[in-house]
């Protein structure tokens, strides 16, 4: 009774203009079997999708979870947002979880492609079959000086990240560690707000921006090995373009708020030298302007950063 009027809704949206309908399954056995059931609906239009947020931990009618284990289980979620709003090769192994929910499949049958996320993978993982939640507890970055390459392409829209004011992506091999400064580690502070990442920054004159770069589970201080190993790949860096004659005292503060994050450099009397804003398009969009950025489909940058 209640799929035949599935179906019907099914129907009716397939001759809507506006309408959508997801609906979701809660187990790959009801994923195979909704998605034949609903094969000939308007695609675009009705999709079936994998909702895992059904069996998340948490406290229900059938289940007595005990108040301090949900806590633990979600304690660490922003850690989801922040992996893929601060690393783009993170955000590529995190893309099939989406918004942690409407996702095409169980993420569970996914493989570890190897290389220096790993150990984030795991990490992730293990969340994610307990919890149904894929975080990285105990996830923190590093802001790292870097040198771009000449003509390095600064990309604004990555793995479905939108980039505006001074952040950007640059690609393998764009960007060089200016090593000899120790890496600055962000601290975290979690609030009713939102989580909020600061920190020291050193930016020598030769940098051309800061990159940052995740420290993996157990390694409390960056070694030059990882950082090499990770600036290989894509970055997200805060362009710090021509810099003041003096940056003695500068700090970096990264305010994420659930799916966007704003970074900013301020020196010592708190005035901002740089600032950008990373979202995942979830919550807002407009149309993209001619010859401006995201020329590939709508944009979700705003008029500024705010």
């Amino acid at each position: 009774q209640e799929l035949s009027q599935w179906r019907e809704a099914a129907r009716r949206v397939s001759r809507s203009r506006w309408l959508r309908l997801d609906v979701w399954a809660v187990s790959n056995e009801q994923l195979a079997r909704l998605g034949a059931d609903f094969r000939d609906a308007a695609p675009g239009r009705v999709k079936v999708s994998f909702a895992a947020v059904w069996h998340v931990t948490r406290a229900n009618d059938t289940q007595k979870t005990a108040y301090q284990s949900v806590l633990d289980a979600m304690d660490p979620v922003w850690t989801f947002y922040a992996a893929r709003l601060l690393s783009p090769v993170l955000a590529d192994m995190l893309a099939p979880f989406r918004y942690l929910d409407e996702m095409p499949g169980d993420p569970s049958g996914l493989s570890d492609s190897g290389g220096w996320g790993s150990p984030f993978f795991q990490t992730f993982m293990e969340s994610w079959e307990q919890h149904r939640v894929p975080t990285i507890p105990g996830l923190s970055f590093s802001a790292i000086p870097v040198r771009l390459a000449p003509n390095s392409s600064l990309m604004r829209r990555v793995g479905g990240t939108n980039h505006s004011g001074d952040l950007y992506v640059v690609g393998p091999g764009e960007c060089e560690p200016i090593t000899d400064t120790s890496p600055d580690r962000l601290s975290v502070e979690t609030n009713h707000a939102g989580v909020l990442m600061t920190g020291p920054c050193h930016v020598p004159d030769s940098a051309d921006a800061i990159a940052f770069i995740p420290h993996p589970p157990g390694m409390n201080s960056l070694k030059p090995d990882w950082i090499r190993t990770v600036a290989a790949d894509s970055l997200t860096v805060l362009e710090v373009g021509l810099l003041p004659n003096d940056l003695t005292g500068s700090y970096l503060r990264l305010s994420l708020r659930v799916q966007d994050i704003t970074v900013t450099l301020l020196d010592r009397d708190a005035d901002v030298v740089a600032r950008g804003r990373a979202d995942l398009s979830y919550f807002h969009s407009r149309p993209h302007r001619p010859g401006g950025d995201f020329q590939d489909g709508p944009s979700t940058e705003r008029d500024g950063l705010y």
